[in-house]
């Protein structure tokens, strides 16, 4: 809900600023405004931010590179960059971790035996729990909500099924027969102007840009 979502973007940790690693900070972010999957997330390479020269927009390049795993093959789309996350310090921040050398943009996620990212997972559950945000047997509350999230809102804001599941990398239902056979699918001018319409009901005043601090001993991602 909107009022969950002020919780978990207006609490300390985000005005404040008390996050000790990058990715606490920024991949739920980023999963708010992309509806991207927590591993997509998560496995992002530094050269996955880009700006496209068409259209000036930046992007997440989503794809299955070097060492990335995708859950489909449709999974691999572009995503344009909502300016709110220009606003909380996203560009700066992926320049810092380019110019520090390094390739992946959150490097202390590692995978475990299963593939999963289950160290992220298991802070971002510890951290919504921890303000009253826990599932119940009607709803399940974890990462993935915030595709659903999206998802619903844009459905409310009256955009098309077909342009969401480009969006969100989902098979591409619900499209005419003239776009199945002429066209690629939405633009990503087009996706951006769709993500401008998303209202959550956040005061992102309220968040300190890039809110967060390294700690000094070696990360346990199990932690």
């Amino acid at each position: 809900s909107k009022q969950q979502l002020k919780t978990l973007f207006e609490s300390d940790a985000y005005t404040i600023g008390t996050f000790k690693r990058a990715s606490d900070y920024w991949v739920p972010l980023l999963g708010l405004f992309t509806g991207a999957r927590e591993a997509e997330l998560c496995q992002l390479e530094v050269t996955d931010v880009r700006q496209d020269q068409a259209t000036g927009l930046w992007l997440l390049d989503i794809n299955s590179e070097q060492d990335k795993r995708l859950k489909t093959d449709t999974s691999a789309r572009e995503v344009p960059l909502h300016p709110n996350l220009a606003e909380l310090g996203f560009h700066d921040f992926v320049n810092d971790v380019r110019k520090a050398g390094e390739t992946r943009l959150f490097k202390d996620e590692e995978r475990n035996k299963r593939g999963e990212f289950s160290g992220f997972s298991k802070r971002f559950n510890r951290y919504k729990e921890d303000l009253g945000i826990k599932s119940d047997i009607y709803n399940k509350l974890d990462f993935h909500s915030f595709r659903h999230t999206l998802q619903t809102l844009l459905f409310e804001a009256g955009e098309e099924e077909y342009v969401i599941n480009a969006l969100c990398g989902h098979s591409p239902a619900q499209r005419s027969e003239g776009v199945r056979t002429y066209s690629r699918g939405p633009g990503l001018k087009a996706k951006y102007e769709v993500l401008l319409k998303l209202e959550f009901g956040i005061d992102f005043d309220k968040i300190k840009p890039n809110g967060w601090t390294p700690t000094l001993s070696p990360i346990n991602n199990q932690d």
